[in-house]
């Protein structure tokens, strides 16, 4: 008859060994990895590039010298302001070079044969105007032929023309002994064209100065421009009008609009000795810049393209895969590769054109632990 005590014992032996099988197995099965998980979102995207510019006054003034002399002192400092019509400068005309005795001599002949020459062609004049008044008295009378009165006016205007011809000379020689005397007259004064601010003294101390040598630049700094050098394939992208906007000048972000795009780029070479195609872009603030001015630097953002109401996913969930991407979706736990097709990014946000759909659940920041079907456990 079989012993109670020992059946007892042997069923209790067997339920540990069984929880012990239990436990190990669990203790052994393969756990879920946890992994930071997002959401798709659906929402806008707008893509920008970025690059260096200037601040530039949008209608500067150059005043220069109208002649050559020496220019007197400037006192005016870089920031004054100016008022129109206010004289900025002052040049006193440089006087003409003395004549020697011989050049003297020789112009005073020049002079004696140009007003003989001048004599003369007021006689022809005198010949001529006569002739040419008896043959029209006769023409009128049908007395002559046309062809003969139009030949005796034609002999008057020729008349007429060397006179001027012989007048010119000798006021060119009387100028010419006239300026060797004395001077060219008094001061000349630069006056401002506008209401303004002295942006640039390009010249300071009394000294000699050149026909054109640039002296003051002055303009209005409230009304300012940003000038900015893109990558002409960047450049490409960009259209007038486009959203843009100004940072990195010391305050708030401030939009502004393309107003135009230079049709020319021009080889520079970059800090790191890359040759780069640079076109100019210019941006027209939509709002003051208080305490920028000229040629301070600053950023500049355009926007070239724009989406609205799409499928969205953060950068840093995106893996390379050849020459596209990927993402790791988890499905029922188990991860999944999905192949995605991209668009447009600002940075942050990258648009999906097909692969994944409002509501997946994907990896935030995948790494080289992640296989396909691999358990894993998303963090709230």
């Amino acid at each position: 008859m079989p012993n109670p005590l020992r059946q007892r014992t042997r069923r209790l032996v067997l339920a540990g060994g069984a929880v012990t099988s239990l436990l190990v197995a669990w203790w052994l099965w393969p756990r879920a990895l946890p992994v930071d998980a997002v959401t798709v979102q659906r929402g806008d995207l707008a893509s920008s590039v970025v690059d260096l510019g200037e601040t530039r006054v949008r209608e500067p003034y150059i005043l220069a010298s109208p002649v050559q002399g020496r220019v007197r002192r400037i006192t005016l400092e870089e920031g004054d302001a100016v008022a129109r019509d206010a004289v900025l400068a002052w040049i006193d005309p440089a006087r003409s070079a003395p004549l020697d005795e011989r050049t003297r001599a020789s112009l005073g002949a020049a002079l004696q044969q140009a007003r003989a020459a001048r004599d003369r062609a007021g006689a022809h004049v005198q010949l001529a105007e006569d002739e040419a008044a008896r043959t029209a008295r006769l023409w009128s009378q049908k007395l002559v032929s046309e062809q003969v009165y139009r030949a005796t006016q034609s002999k008057r205007r020729e008349a007429l023309a060397e006179r001027s011809e012989a007048e010119a000379g000798v006021a060119r020689i009387e100028a010419e002994l006239a300026g060797s005397r004395e001077g060219t007259g008094g001061a000349i004064a630069l006056v401002s064209p506008i209401d303004g601010r002295v942006l640039t003294r390009h010249i300071e101390s009394a000294r000699p100065v050149a026909v054109g040598e640039p002296l003051l630049e002055i303009g209005r700094p409230d009304e300012l421009e940003v000038v900015a050098e893109f990558l002409s394939q960047d450049a490409a992208l960009m259209r007038e009008g486009a959203p843009a906007w100004i940072e990195g000048w010391g305050g708030e972000p401030v939009p502004a609009r393309v107003r135009r795009i230079s049709p020319s780029g021009r080889l520079k070479v970059s800090a790191l000795g890359v040759e780069e195609r640079r076109v100019d872009v210019w941006l027209d603030p939509a709002e003051p810049m208080p305490g920028a001015g000229h040629g301070f630097q600053v950023e500049a953002r355009v926007e070239i393209a724009r989406v609205e109401d799409v499928v969205r996913v953060p950068v840093e969930t995106l893996v390379r895969d050849g020459e596209g991407w990927r993402a790791w979706r988890i499905e029922s736990g188990r991860l999944i590769a999905v192949p995605l097709e991209v668009g447009i990014t600002d940075g942050r946000w990258r648009e999906v054109r097909s692969g994944l759909a409002e509501g997946d659940l994907i990896v935030a920041a995948p790494n080289r632990q992640l296989a396909e079907g691999l358990r894993v456990s998303p963090r709230p």
